[in-house]
């Protein structure tokens, strides 16, 4: 099973007055038996294109019986001298490097597939803050609306205004057409600068471009104080090209502990995920539990179903791409309120497939009931739209504007 402990990278407390960092990674049938070698690269943020200032190297560690073959390696962060300004609080870039014992590189770059943050292009990213408090959450009383109560609206972040924060300023004109949900357009980290978020990169973190984690935080937490729930587009059916699980198994030609063809009709040399695979799974299962409990997200809305279980659907049974799993309640406290009492609405995966319901054990419910067959027909969805002709809503009462129903 995957701990997030295990890996991404963990800013340490000092101690004597030294800051250190752990780093870990999973990668499953790449060993150190096998002649395979594991470094991280780390710079400073301010350092990072000042010449004659090269990035820090540090070794990894295979540790020899873990199930899912973990590298780590814990980094004493000494202080260059000036001009360097590497041991020093401040924001840091790394990413690995995978290479045989006499040098030669496999992959010679590649992100933190379990990066908390991310830079841009293919950096991830971590903070030394010793002034850093935890976010100060106001929404424990929150309960997202009823399924038949919803009505959605969809929004391309970057297009809308800019980056979170700009969409935070403009919740209360989406309340005051009637919304109650947010369904937010692709937040993960991509490479390139002009894209949609259907080509993820880095998933554990917000994009950069967007405002990062403590943006994204304050969105959810504005929406949540005025009722609106927030839901997450979420493409886990494929990935983009140079996303670590595929990089990293494409140069070392080592079986592939989560990917494989694209099952779709297209992008057809394109790496996709196969949940038939117990690693797939068990990553997106984490990367959903830890979007709920980190970011207090409400739910999360499936992009290409069909990449993730097989179709046609015959008499509401579908053949999932993977084996039939148990109904999983988190038991966790998360955003609203205690979540862990029988009588609070708890989010739960449950093997269902067919529209917005086709991730299988990946889907974490809202509402503390499966869904009627139909009832996710009750909920309206408004879309926003960058240009174009004003559209009538088709809900009485609502004004005119750059929205419409679909």
């Amino acid at each position: 099973m995957i701990s997030l402990d295990d890996v991404g990278a963990h800013p340490q407390p000092p101690a004597a007055g030294l800051w250190s960092v752990r780093f870990g990674l999973y990668l499953p049938g790449v060993t150190y038996n096998k002649d395979y070698r594991l470094k991280v690269r780390v710079t400073h943020e301010a350092d990072q294109f000042v010449r004659g200032i090269d990035p820090q190297e540090f070794w990894m560690t295979w540790i020899n019986g873990s199930p899912l073959d973990l590298w780590t390696a814990t980094v004493p962060f000494v202080a260059d001298p000036p001009p360097s300004h590497f041991g020093q609080p401040g924001r840091y870039v790394y990413r690995y490097q995978l290479l045989r014992s006499d040098g030669r590189p496999i992959a010679f770059w590649f992100p933190d597939p379990f990066a908390r943050e991310t830079a841009i292009g293919t950096l991830s990213a971590f903070t030394i803050d010793p002034q850093a408090q935890p976010f100060a959450w106001s929404d424990a009383a929150f309960v997202p609306p009823d399924v038949d109560q919803m009505v959605v609206y969809e929004v391309n972040v970057r297009e809308f205004n800019t980056d979170f924060d700009g969409l935070t300023r403009q919740l209360d004109y989406v309340k005051a057409l009637g919304v109650n949900v947010l369904e937010l357009m692709p937040i993960s980290n991509v490479k390139e600068t002009v894209e949609w978020g259907y080509t993820p990169l880095d998933y554990f973190a917000p994009d950069e471009r967007l405002g990062g984690p403590l943006g994204f935080k304050r969105l959810v937490n504005a929406a949540h104080e005025r009722d609106i729930a927030v839901l997450l587009d979420s493409v886990y059916a494929h990935t983009h090209p140079e996303f670590t699980y595929n990089l990293v198994y494409e140069a070392s030609g080592e079986t592939n502990p989560m990917l494989g063809r694209f099952e779709g009709e297209f992008f057809q040399d394109w790496a996709g995920t196969d949940f038939r695979k117990a690693f797939t799974r068990d990553y997106f299962f984490t990367l959903n539990k830890f979007l709920v409990a980190e970011y207090h997200v409400d739910g999360f809305r499936y992009d290409y179903v069909p990449g993730i279980v097989r179709r046609p659907c015959r008499s509401g049974v579908c053949r999932p791409r993977l084996p039939d799993l148990p109904t999983l309640e988190i038991d966790y406290p998360v955003s609203g309120g205690d979540r862990t009492q029988p009588n609070h609405p708890m989010r739960r995966a449950s093997p269902r497939c067919g529209g917005n319901y086709g991730a299988d054990a990946l889907e974490l419910r809202l509402a503390e009931r499966p869904p009627r067959p139909r009832e996710r027909d009750g909920a309206r969805r408004f879309r926003h739209r960058k240009a174009g002709p004003p559209a009538r809503s088709g809900v009485p009462g609502l004004p005119l504007g750059t929205y419409g129903r679909r």
